[in-house]
């Protein structure tokens, strides 16, 4: 999981220039957009695009090279021998004979295909090291080329070993294993994930995670990367294509829509102890805790108030990302509000900022309006006059 998560953060770079340009070209104000066609057609339609175009085709071998560094960077392995190895054996499974096949599997629809080759060659590499079969060169053998004879062995073991699964395929006749991976695994899971039942139960062990002193969004993260990363890279490329996003559920609805600063959405209990505390304590944390509160972070809150074990915030904390997760969904399956373009926004974007990067004018509303509805939520558990009784 570890691997998967840091491999996903590698990428975030990449990701966020490739979405700063869609978001140019995609620029939530028509006037902006129809004045830059007319003027600078050219530039608008063919120049720019082209960056996103590379990032949304190739997406799928970032992920493979990506996987490959990070098992490497945590196992201590030699990045050059396991970063070409996976790429060689992702090519020696791609129809090369297909270019439009290709392309796919390069693209978002091969992700997952990606990470299961990645770790596989990662690991059949590993295996073959451990049996410590290696060609000795005499003494005076330059140690460069020494130690490029002792990678044969393993890596001649880890061919055979992908020669024999690519021959398994053959007698199948699955021509293109990535297709395949994505009918079986990537779209059900998908599916399954995108699913509103799936996303409150998610966001529950997240914050129940939370109040316990866990951090849940490391663990449900790392699990749930791969699955959103590829419901954004979906409405990603349908923005880029012109056409309507496909899915409400994605990275971005996540990260932006149903927590303000940090699980529990604990931007709007800051807001309400500043506003309805009568504690001058709690108000001095929650002054401490706004700017960090701002960009989402809400260590400063959770372990100050304390929120931790405090079940006299319990409801609040744990009943404010449902909200938020329920109205934000039906908004957009309604189509009140507009789905996430896809764009890649880094979580420590402040709110309406964020959501008019992610939805535009409507995105940017919706979350006003929740976060002044979670401070109404939290508003009664800090404004009591019994000391003692909530946090007030």
């Amino acid at each position: 999981l570890k691997i998967l998560r840091n491999s996903f953060i590698s990428l975030m770079p990449i990701t966020i220039i490739s979405s700063f340009f869609i978001l140019i070209v995609n620029f939530p104000i028509p006037t902006f957009t129809r004045f830059m066609e007319k003027n600078f057609n050219l530039l608008w339609t063919t120049a720019l695009p082209s960056i996103p175009n590379a990032f949304n085709n190739l997406i799928g071998l970032f992920i493979l090279i990506s996987i490959a560094y990070n098992y490497c960077k945590i196992k201590e392995k030699d990045y050059i021998l396991y970063i070409t190895s996976t790429i060689f054996a992702y090519f020696i499974f791609l129809p090369l004979e297909s270019p439009d096949q290709l392309i796919d599997s390069l693209g978002s629809q091969g992700i997952f295909f990606s990470m299961l080759c990645a770790l596989m060659t990662c690991g059949i590499l590993t295996v073959s090291f451990k049996k410590k079969r290696k060609i000795n060169l005499h003494s005076s053998v330059p140690k460069e080329v020494a130690e490029s004879f002792e990678y044969l062995l393993p890596l001649l073991g880890t061919t055979l070993v992908l020669f024999f699964v690519k021959l398994v395929l053959v007698i199948f006749k699955i021509e293109n294993p990535s297709s395949m991976i994505n009918g079986l695994i990537q779209v059900p899971i998908t599916n399954l994930g995108s699913t509103l039942p799936a996303v409150i139960i998610i966001n529950l062990g997240i914050t129940l995670l939370w109040f316990f002193g866990f951090n849940g969004s490391y663990l449900f993260n790392s699990v749930m990367n791969p699955i959103y990363f590829s419901l954004n890279m979906e409405n990603l490329l349908s923005i880029t294509n012109g056409e309507v996003p496909p899915n409400i559920i994605t990275g971005t609805f996540q990260s932006l829509f149903i927590n303000y600063g940090g699980s529990g959405s604990t931007f709007a209990l800051i807001l309400a102890i500043l506003f309805f505390s009568k504690n001058s304590d709690k108000k001095s944390i929650a002054k401490v805790s706004f700017i960090p509160g701002l960009f989402n972070i809400n260590e400063p809150i959770i372990y100050g108030l304390p929120i931790l074990l405090n079940f006299r915030v319990f409801i609040p904390f744990i009943l404010c990302p449902v909200v938020n997760t329920v109205i934000a969904y039906f908004s957009m399956s309604v189509g009140i509000v507009a789905k996430t373009n896809g764009i890649q926004i880094p979580w420590t974007t402040p709110p309406i900022i964020s959501g008019f990067l992610a939805s535009g004018v409507s995105g940017a509303f919706l979350q006003m309006a929740l976060i002044v509805l979670n401070i109404m939520i939290y508003a009664p558990f800090v404004s009591t006059k019994k000391e003692g009784t909530f946090i007030g």
